[in-house]
């Protein structure tokens, strides 16, 4: 063994005597360029003396280190089974220590990489918010089109003050983005408007003495209820012709409105648009007594506006109908929702049912929107640009939502509201 060592060591001393010398050039390489060939050639002698011990003392590092592995390797040659075993060991809990610092570091490079994603989406969030502006239009639910004008108050698209001076009211086209019907108090003529910031833009006007409640967009085609009126002369009022009013299309592309022959002087009872089809009910065809007892109607949208209506269901009682768009995996999906006097149904879930004197409720997306009026017994005058807005999330069936607001507006799939203090926020929708 000793034998073996010192030929070893002679190896070594050969070895770092040829690294010695390429250890100079390479140190030669690396000085810098503002050095000069006479400075390089006074300390070749020096560096030369340097570069012999440096290799010297690790040739001594690298014998002990040598002697002391071969002393390792003899020791564990000799060393019995049970050692063997132990060292295993050793090197398993080494294995299972670096697994659990492994996972420590993956789990901390996770939680880093949760609060970076979660600082991310609320800097998003900030910068989506920063597109809409206080000044900008917002709906209040079947009623205003406000802003807060440049003194900061509440003011309708005419600038009024107070709502009870304007002679225009609003209400929401459904399955769009900010498309409303604005309606005349003082003299009926329904307009069809886009509202994009502080712009409105007119998609379609009626003629004067019509007007059209929304049942939503399909398409370039918007559905709802096509009344017309007559002026009274002895009353001195329009007066609603319900034979002629009917379930009406307005075909965008054509600039036309339509009314399906079939519907046209019905009486209807609730109405709901999907893709493909309107349900509606009507007690128009029966002898009974009980007005309220309704038979279940179909329209097929791809069919021409003289088609028959199609009968689904008799004697369908008191009940409510909703129409519902929502995304799952990207796809669309359409569904006719029902309710009763107490509570909407959607896929075995119960969810609250509002009459009218309590206010009213609509399907946006995968949420169930609750409108009503703020708290009438709250101290100091009712606020007439304030309104409640409730949201439940049907899959959760948790309320999401729940304050009052001075507007709201759908933009890139987010509700963007006024609160209470005139400030813009928004919030994430299930779609």
């Amino acid at each position: 063994m000793k034998k073996y060592i010192s030929i070893l060591v002679l190896s070594l001393i050969m070895v770092g005597c040829t690294n010695s010398s390429n250890q100079k050039d390479y140190s030669n390489k690396e000085i810098s360029s503002n050095t000069t060939n006479e400075e390089i050639d006074l300390s070749k002698k020096e560096e030369h003396a340097e570069n012999i011990k440096e290799n010297e003392e690790n040739d001594e590092n690298k014998i002990k280190s040598l002697e002391n592995e071969n002393k390792d390797k003899d020791t564990k040659e000799d060393s019995s089974d049970d050692k063997k075993v132990e060292i295993d060991v050793k090197k398993s809990d080494d294995g299972d220590k670096e697994d659990k610092d492994k996972k420590v570091k993956d789990e901390d490079k996770k939680d880093k990489k949760d609060i970076k994603d979660k600082k991310s989406k609320e800097e998003k969030n900030e910068e989506e918010s920063s597109k809409v502006s206080k000044n900008d239009y917002f709906y209040l639910p079947a009623s205003a089109l406000v802003r807060v004008n440049e003194d900061g108050e509440m003011v309708d698209d005419q600038g009024n003050t107070k709502p009870e001076e304007r002679n225009k009211f609003y209400e929401y086209v459904k399955y769009t983005n900010n498309i409303l019907v604005e309606s005349n108090i003082s003299s009926p003529q329904a307009k069809i408007i886009k509202v994009t910031g502080k712009e409105k833009t007119t998609l379609f006007e009626f003629q004067k003495g019509e007007d059209f409640r929304p049942l939503g967009m399909i398409g370039d085609k918007i559905y709802g209820f096509h009344t017309y009126t007559n002026y009274n002369d002895e009353l001195g009022i329009d007066e609603m012709d319900s034979d002629k009013s009917a379930i009406g299309v307005v075909d965008l592309a054509k600039g036309k409105v339509f009314d399906y022959q079939a519907t046209v002087g019905i009486a209807t009872g609730t109405v709901a648009l999907i893709q493909g089809e309107i349900q509606y009910t009507s007690n128009a065809n029966k002898d009974s007594e009980d007005i309220y007892n309704y038979d279940l109607y179909k329209l097929d949208l791809n069919k021409d506006y003289d088609q028959k209506v199609e009968l689904i269901e008799k004697d369908f009682g008191l009940q409510y109908l909703f129409g519902q768009k929502n995304f799952e995996n990207g796809k669309a999906n359409w569904n006719i929702r029902r309710a009763d006097n107490e509570s909407i149904y959607v896929d075995g879930k119960k969810f609250p049912f509002l009459w009218a004197e309590m206010g009213s409720q609509e399907f946006i997306g995968n949420n169930i929107f609750y409108f009503t009026g703020v708290d009438s017994k709250a101290d100091g005058p009712l606020d007439p640009f304030l309104s409640h807005l409730k949201i439940i999330d049907i899959d959760s069936q948790k309320e999401i939502f729940n304050q009052d607001i001075r507007g709201l507006k759908l933009f890139d799939g987010k509700l963007y509201y006024l609160n209470k203090d005139k400030e813009v926020k928004s919030l994430d929708l299930d779609l």
